[in-house]
């Protein structure tokens, strides 16, 4: 399945919905070109729901890298949800795990943003 996202808003999060396989195309293009927009207009907390996403290759973990730093930079907040197993495992090896945090729900990403505010 090719990669698609859509955005809504929860509780003041920024929320992006990922489904099928996150690799290097166009729509990955739009995806952190809609993110850099929304940093620009201030928004400074977000969610990545993967409860849909399918697979993860090295040019989507690079597009994953880039948008944490840069929400990093500006002292935002991420959290990643219901994140699969098989991508989890992935992340552990490359030792993501230990940087980002990660939730099982967006009710408890929303928490996790609010309680570091």
């Amino acid at each position: 399945m090719p990669f698609s996202f859509h955005s809504d808003t929860v509780a003041n999060c920024r929320v992006f919905h990922f489904k099928g396989r996150f690799i290097d195309s166009d729509d990955d293009r739009k995806l952190v070109s809609e993110f850099y927009e929304l940093m620009d207009d201030e928004v400074r907390d977000f969610i990545f729901d993967f409860d849909e996403l399918e697979y993860i290759n090295s040019s989507g973990i690079n597009y994953l890298v880039k948008m944490v730093n840069k929400i990093n930079q500006f002292k935002g907040n991420l959290v990643f949800v219901a994140v699969p197993d098989k991508i989890q495992d992935l992340l552990k090896i490359i030792k993501l795990n230990s940087v980002l945090t990660i939730r099982e729900s967006i009710d408890e990403g929303v928490a996790a943003i609010k309680a570091n505010e």
